[in-house]
């Protein structure tokens, strides 16, 4: 039966292979994937035309019953003893002649180097991903190629020869075949206007939008697609330049203005008008802007803006439109088939690699650089997010974080537009009862916030407040492990770091509460590992390199870390020199320090540029603050806070300067870092008290503004 099916499969089904050809399968070569579903299954089988066994720790999805019911699947699933007992299965299989294929998803590094051992095989990594879905989901269908297309997309690694066999370079090359299949996916190609329609035209009167600036006012696809139509052509007829600027709060009119740029062929660009009026001239210059999308109210509040001389009040022009030209536009949304929307706007076919929206690095430790996101870019990056939080895990998700950061550019506006989970949008995270308020009237289930904004929701919210939600999601800076526990105890929602940036459009990596890996089959591996900022999104790939020689490291080792994948931006705007620092032959050389566990797990220890050169030793910056805080907390009170910082020194060359909102002496540092095993060349020689530490808009510490309070501590201490 087996083999009837892979005949079929072969008639019938198209195997595309990304790799360069199909490996040798003779001998003592033993296939690893991660995780495979029926498809998958069936499409290797056919592609290397002989039958496989395929074993596995993690359960399968129930899709598979029916295929080893009529003996088209041989899977066993082992759930004791994982290691010896799949390593006896394996030497038993191949002495009656099967190919066998060990889906590794819930296996330890060290289970893996049991069962290689002791087969002595030769380890083939691969992935597979058929066409008809993306990045592992079955709940994005309109990202699916369309008809019953039976093709699926194959990756075979490097054979690793059992000499040369480790667990970790096992564990990278997985992620490097995972990354290349989902890389070569067509859907990626597609355009994000058409990806946005489509996900629209799905929920046409069902709410994506709520605004809770407009009273709490509900906007659903059909609406935000009329309003987009109609924005679209009032921007053809006004500018022909094809960058736009968008300043405007998070809400539906900022959606509305960002997806009227995407269909109109323009790119947005969504400037952070709180960087201040050079920044901002310098972001303005490099995009080379002279029409700026925002209301009167956003320029009434900042006269300080350096703005462009033509402008245009999208508010004002939504209340303006006549009730008439909406109700014609919506009824032609409605009626009309996606493609004859898609034609009437002359929406490219493709859009790949071609820029959607310009974003800004934070400029918290530099000047702001301009980081164009391609389609590619976001399409990649949503279907990654999509793969780990389906909807009917998240149904709803709060959009407070402002358009101009990667997050709510991503995850709260373009999301939740091309078929994600319905948003409920804030002006501003800092309004924290106004958020508190919101969560609680809406039923939201997820909330994306940094750990500096935690605190407050932990001093003000009660556990009723919170109740409807089933995640939180930190990301910007370290989460403190005491903060997240307490927050847990008293509000009881899961609390889970994850981690990104803007050149990774934003997510890289993410912990997950335990109910995602229950719900969605898989019975071993964990989701979360608190210390960790989670496995990474399926298709990113991750090697690891020594910071000093670039040479590359096993990836459970410590060094710089490199990312690839889809969600990897291009290259900033107009500076091919730094570009070149960070993309090299397609890794993201992403500056910060890290490593990969046992499970899967990524561990970020801080940025190069949080490291100082102290005495030949790199010093993490990061490390030494973890201990303070958690050492110190519980004897100070709940704003308590610390950054530490390097600073150029005349005679010493570099000192570490600790940057304190609460009184402390050299001799309780010294005490606690003591009682935490700290080296004595990481006590930080210089203390200087500060009112409050410097935070950006979006949460995050302003490095740049603490290296100047540190710099100026240290010429202080020289001068006395």
């Amino acid at each position: 039966m087996a083999r009837l099916f892979a005949w079929w499969w072969r008639k019938f089904g198209t195997v595309r292979r990304v790799c360069a050809r199909a490996p040798e399968t003779g001998g003592d070569r033993l296939l690893v994937a991660g995780r495979l579903a029926l498809a998958e299954a069936l499409a290797l089988t056919a592609d290397l035309r002989r039958p496989i066994y395929f074993l596995a720790h993690a359960r399968p999805a129930s899709a598979g019953r029916l295929a080893r019911w009529l003996g088209a699947l041989r899977l066993r699933v082992v759930e004791q003893d994982a290691a010896q007992a799949l390593g006896e299965r394996v030497l038993m299989l191949r002495q009656k002649g099967w190919l066998v294929c060990l889906c590794a998803d819930g296996l330890a590094d060290h289970d893996v180097e049991k069962i290689v051992r002791r087969t002595r095989s030769n380890v083939i990594p691969l992935a597979a991903l058929p066409h008809t879905r993306l990045a592992l989901t079955r709940n994005f269908r309109h990202f699916s190629c369309q008809g019953c297309d039976l093709t699926v997309g194959v990756c075979y690694g490097a054979e690793i020869k059992t000499m040369d066999f480790t667990a970790t370079r096992l564990r990278r090359d997985l992620l490097e075949v995972s990354s290349r299949v989902v890389e070569s996916h067509p859907a990626l190609k597609k355009h994000l206007a058409e990806a946005a329609v489509r996900g629209l035209k799905r929920k046409l009167f069902r709410a994506v939008a709520v605004d809770t600036y407009v009273r709490g006012k509900k906007f659903s696809g059909g609406i935000l697609l009329t309003l987009a139509w109609l924005l679209a052509e009032k921007l053809a007829a006004m500018t022909d330049q094809p960058r736009v600027g968008v300043v405007m709060p998070p809400g539906v009119g900022a959606m509305v203005a960002n997806l009227a740029c995407v269909l109109g062929g323009r790119t947005p660009v969504n400037l952070n008008f709180t960087m201040g009026r050079r920044a901002n001239e310098g972001c303005i210059k490099q995009t080379g802007l002279d029409f700026i999308i925002t209301s009167e109210l956003v320029v009434k509040r900042m006269a300080d803006f350096p703005w462009t001389a033509r402008r245009f009040d999208v508010v004002a022009w939504l209340l303006a439109l006549p009730k008439t030209a909406i109700l014609q536009r919506w009824l032609k949304v409605i009626l009309s088939p996606a493609p004859w929307i898609l034609e009437d706007l002359a929406v490219p076919p493709k859009g790949d690699n071609a820029e959607a929206g310009i974003l800004f690095t934070s400029g918290s430790a530099g000047d702001p650089k301009g980081v164009p996101l391609s389609h590619r870019n976001i399409l990649t990056n949503i279907a990654q997010i999509k793969a780990v939080l389906p909807n009917n895990f998240i149904p709803s998700v709060l959009g407070c974080l402002p358009t101009f950061h990667s997050f709510g550019f991503t995850v709260t506006l373009w999301w939740p537009m091309v078929g994600g989970p319905r948003v409920v949008t804030c002006v501003s995270p800092l309004e924290t009862g106004k958020v508190i308020e919101t969560v609680e009237k809406y039923r939201l289930a997820l909330m994306i916030t940094t750990p500096t904004l935690l605190r407050n929701y932990l001093k003000k919210a009660a556990p009723e407040n919170l109740a409807s939600l089933r995640l939180i999601v930190t990301g910007a800076e370290k989460l403190p492990i005491p903060l997240g526990r307490e927050f847990e105890d008293k509000l009881r929602v899961p609390v889970c770091e994850g981690y990104g940036m803007t050149e990774g459009t934003p997510v890289i990596a993410a912990n997950l509460p335990d109910w995602t890996r229950v719900e969605n089959g898989l019975m071993a591996p964990r989701a979360r590992v608190i210390g960790s900022v989670g496995r990474p999104l399926p298709g990113i790939a991750i090697r690891v390199i020594q910071p000093e020689t670039e040479e590359e490291l096993p990836i459970n080792q410590t060094g710089i870390l490199l990312y690839r994948g889809g969600n990897i931006f291009n290259g900033y705007l107009d500076q091919p020199a730094e570009t070149a620092q960070v993309l090299r032959d397609g890794w993201y050389v992403s500056g910060d320090v890290g490593r990969v566990d046992e499970h899967g797990f990524l561990y970020i220890e801080g940025r190069l540029s949080r490291f100082s050169k102290i005495g030949g030793e790199m010093v993490p910056h990061g490390v030494i603050e973890r201990h303070l805080l958690e050492e110190l907390r519980a004897t100070m009170d709940e704003e308590f806070n610390v950054v530490v910082t390097g600073a150029s020194d005349e005679k010493k060359g570099e000192v570490l300067v600790l940057l304190t909102n609460r009184e402390l002496s050299r001799e309780t540092v010294r005490q606690t870092l003591t009682r935490r095993d700290v080296p004595n060349l990481w006590f930080p020689r210089v203390i200087r008290l500060v009112p409050a530490l410097p935070i950006m808009s979006n949460g995050k510490v302003d490095l740049r503004m603490c290296q100047q309070l540190a710099a100026e501590a240290v010429r202080a201490m020289a001068g006395a």
